[in-house]
Formats: structure tokens, C-alpha cells, sequence
């Protein structure tokens, strides 16, 4: 499994996991839940864990995916 893993500055996001094998994110919430977003691109991942805003970025990319909260 090719995975990684990028803990962020956010106020909403503790850390951000990318599954390269899967296209999965988890991005675990400060709150201490976790949700896993199917279908993510490796871009997408880029795209938030890149932004200046990583929740607000998250929020715009997994808007229509499909998750499961953990």
C-alpha cells in the first residue's frame, strides 16, 4: 500500500492520509474524527494539502464524494 501522510497547519484539519493505491483520503479532524473520501485524485490531494486554506480546500473537493466517518 502507497501511502502519505501530512500533518497540517489547519484550525480544522489535524493531519491529511492519501492511499496512492486506493484514491483514498482520510483526513482526520482536530474534533478527533475521521473520515475516509473515495475517488480522490492524487491532484485533488495535492490541490489541498498545497492550499493556504486546507479545510476550505478539502471542503471543495470531497464535496461530492462518497465517505464513510470513521
Amino acid at each position: 500500500m502507497k501511502s502519505k501522510t501530512t500533518i497540517t497547519n489547519s484550525s480544522i484539519v489535524k493531519e491529511i492520509s492519501y492511499n496512492h493505491d486506493t484514491n483514498t483520503l482520510y483526513a482526520l479532524f482536530n474534533s478527533g474524527s475521521t473520515y475516509e473520501y473515495k475517488d480522490v485524485s492524487e491532484q485533488e490531494y495535492q490541490s489541498i494539502i498545497e492550499d493556504v486554506s486546507v479545510g476550505s480546500k478539502l471542503r471543495k473537493v470531497t464535496a461530492n464524494k462518497e465517505y464513510i466517518k470513521q
